[in-house]
């Protein structure tokens, strides 16, 4: 969850920083484009280069750049998760990756109304359960599917998974940096939290009450903010809880999670945890990364290794 200017840095500096290198995981991108009751969002295949295949569906955070990254003409200027991700998977691996809804590849809309306005889950739940949806009617020799979530993308994915028509087809859930808390839950989390915020956040988490309400009485208006996202948006994020989605999984789940995390505490990752206990649901396996940020501090190979060495255990 990105919720203020000051947090985008934990939000995109997962393999994000630095200089492009040389070698172009992007030169074998496929794109496509989906059009739906006046939004659009694309959506791009990296492939891998075996013939025998699995296939990972990637949903990136709510940060406001492109999931590819940052393009200036025909330059990356950075790269986003999925370019690390395609690095980091083995070649029988092929990964589909959603774009945000109403942008452009390579653009940061930051001030892109058309995008702020419509990112609500709502929309990104009827999307891309449309999206993946239509991929797979017509991709039907995937041996094993995988659908992965990072921070807002794992909030949405059981929601988006639970409405998919051949649940039957997806191997396993992959989360990370998210939880199973609502939005305000999370920020009731932060208030308390001992984590070094800045004054500023703060004082913005001081006035979470009070914007509740507004929200409440106001929960289509476009014009006005809180943390850097229109009303429309919080509306429902403030009250939608994942848990009551995870819940209803019964395929394995991964979750994985840093114990310094800003954006999403650790309590709303040990509150699914904690859940599956109490209810004796077996398909949850759980890891705390201790000292690990929002970004699990920008460390990708490790993150992608554990998820792989994960995976056979969904067979």
């Amino acid at each position: 969850m990105k919720i203020t200017k000051i947090c985008i840095s934990f939000l995109v500096a997962l393999c994000l920083t630095g200089c492009p290198n040389n070698e172009n995981i992007y030169k074998n991108i496929q794109e496509f484009r989906l059009e739906n009751n006046g939004f659009f969002v694309h959506y791009y295949l990296l492939p891998g280069t075996s013939e025998q295949k699995d296939l990972l569906i990637f949903l990136d955070g709510s940060s406001k750049q492109s999931v590819l990254g940052l393009k200036d003409k025909a330059t990356w200027e950075k790269y986003g998760l999925p370019y690390y991700i395609r690095k980091s998977l083995p070649e029988n691996i092929d990964l589909l990756v959603p774009e945000k809804i109403n942008i452009i590849p390579g653009q940061d809309s930051g001030k892109n109304e058309n995008f702020l306005i419509n990112d609500t889950l709502k929309n990104k739940a009827a999307l891309y359960t449309l999206l993946i949806n239509q991929y797979l009617n017509s991709h039907t020799t995937y041996k094993h599917i995988y659908l992965m979530g990072y921070s807002e993308g794992g909030f949405v994915l059981p929601k988006i998974y639970n409405k998919l028509a051949h649940k039957e087809n997806i191997s396993g859930l992959i989360l990370c940096a998210s939880g199973g808390l609502s939005y305000y839950e999370t920020l009731r989390i932060q208030q308390q939290s001992p984590l070094p915020f800045t004054e500023k956040y703060r004082q913005s988490l001081s006035q979470l009450e009070k914007e509740l309400i507004r929200i409440k009485m106001r929960p289509h208006a476009t014009d006005r903010y809180y943390f850097g996202w229109p009303y429309c948006k919080w509306a429902d994020y403030m009250t939608y809880r994942p848990i009551n989605d995870f819940i209803k999984v019964q395929i394995p789940i991964l979750m994985i999670h840093g114990d310094k995390d800003l954006n999403i505490p650790i309590e709303s990752a040990q509150y699914v945890k904690e859940a599956f206990d109490k209810t004796g649901k077996k398909n949850l396996t759980y890891h705390e990364i201790k000292n690990a940020d929002h970004t699990f501090n920008g460390k990708c190979d490790p993150l992608i290794m554990e998820i792989l060495a994960w995976i056979p255990s969904t067979f």
